[in-house]
């Protein structure tokens, strides 16, 4: 074929894609959302106001429960248990530009098609990044500088489950995660050190013998046994409800591979008896083993005096058990993934518009005492 010809073939051809012009194959998402997961099946908690987020808790018992004698004299006091839970609004954003000259050349007459593949790669781009930012928000290593802080300098982060639910319950600064200083007390507002009840549970294994007598199975039994509390009986709406059925258990892959491999062990000896070895979906008392990539790559390992500055040791994975009625996202009703724009440039670059995705949102805990981790007695 001449080579003028061929060239007129390939101007007049069309390409063929294989899916239509609304899809993009995106391969730039995180492997795991755990928002996703926390927020399937439960009402979305949306504020539509106010400079901080604030909850009332009730941390300690009055204890005025006594016997008494028919006209003895009394001197009651007064009511004092309620503590306040404050947070800040964190405000986060993904932006996007184009040029009107790119919308020009992809919208014109027959080429309708490209257009809509490149309007819809702007929104794929704004929401992938903010997806992907959310992920990081809830597994990123504790700052009480971003998060504690109520300042805007610098600038507020959302708290990470790894602000509540921490690895160690002593030292100077006890029940604190690694990234508050030592004058740093509180979190979100309240004394860890001075409730027993803002305190997340920690239980521990033996990560050289996972599946023996101090292994796992059995650290992950009395972590269940600490956050399983009943109502008042008959008087629930003073009490909190507590079926764990909003319970999730997060581990990285190798934690993962590790709870398959012993119940692999003990296949011919599981009520279930025996079932796929792959176990794709390993449970524990009803709950799903869920991976979170997040926990695979962030730098969090600790050994008892901070952070290591590594991703956590292989052979040491860490078991997260959330309760999602008590530790949650919470979003702006009015700016949560809600677009902005497209806005222009202005005089000084009139053929550039920008779009952008914005939300306010912060991750609240109203119940450490129902939150655990499940860690390696001996940290490496």
């Amino acid at each position: 074929m001449p080579v003028s010809t061929f060239g007129n073939w390939l101007n007049l051809s069309k390409p063929q894609p294989l899916s239509g012009p609304e899809h993009i194959i995106n391969e730039a998402t995180k492997r795991n959302f755990t928002f996703a997961r926390m927020w399937k099946g439960r009402p979305k908690k949306a504020l539509r106001g106010g400079e901080y987020i604030t909850e009332r808790v009730k941390l300690v018992a009055r204890n005025s429960f006594r016997t008494y004698e028919p006209g003895e004299i009394r001197t009651p006091g007064r009511s004092n248990t309620i503590s306040i839970l404050k947070y800040n609004w964190a405000f986060y954003e993904s932006d996007g530009t184009y040029t009107h000259q790119e919308v020009e050349f992809n919208g014109n007459g027959d080429q309708l098609v490209a257009f809509k593949n490149f309007r819809e790669s702007l929104m794929q781009d704004l929401i992938t990044d903010h997806a992907n930012g959310f992920e990081g928000i809830f597994w990123k290593r504790p700052d009480a500088t971003t998060m504690e802080a109520q300042t805007n300098n610098p600038k507020p982060e959302a708290f990470s489950f790894l602000a509540y639910i921490v690895e160690d319950a002593d030292g100077t600064n006890g029940y604190l995660p690694p990234g508050w200083s030592a004058n740093q007390t509180t979190l979100a507002n309240i004394v860890p050190n001075d409730y027993e009840a803002w305190r997340n549970v920690v239980k521990t294994y033996d990560h050289t013998d996972p599946y023996g007598s101090s292994g796992i199975f059995q650290a992950l039994d009395a972590a269940f046994q600490d956050i399983d509390f009943d109502n008042i009986p008959n008087y629930q709406r003073y009490g909190e409800s507590d079926d764990l059925q909003r319970l999730f258990i997060f581990t990285n892959g190798n934690g993962r591979s590790i709870y398959q491999e012993g119940l692999r062990e003990g296949n011919d000896q599981f009520r279930a008896g025996p079932q796929d070895p792959a176990y794709g979906r390993p449970v524990f008392m009803g709950v799903p083993i869920d991976r979170c990539s997040e926990l695979d790559t962030n730098l969090l390992n600790e050994t008892g005096s901070g952070y290591t500055d590594t991703p956590y040791t292989t052979g040491q994975p860490r078991y997260f058990l959330v309760n999602g009625h008590h530790l949650y996202p919470v979003g702006h009703e009015n700016h949560f993934f809600e677009r902005v724009g497209p806005i222009d440039g202005g005089a000084t670059q009139r053929d550039i518009d920008a779009m952008f995705m914005e939300s306010r949102i912060q991750n609240v805990c109203t119940s450490r005492r129902r939150q655990a981790v499940v860690r390696p007695a001996n940290r490496t």
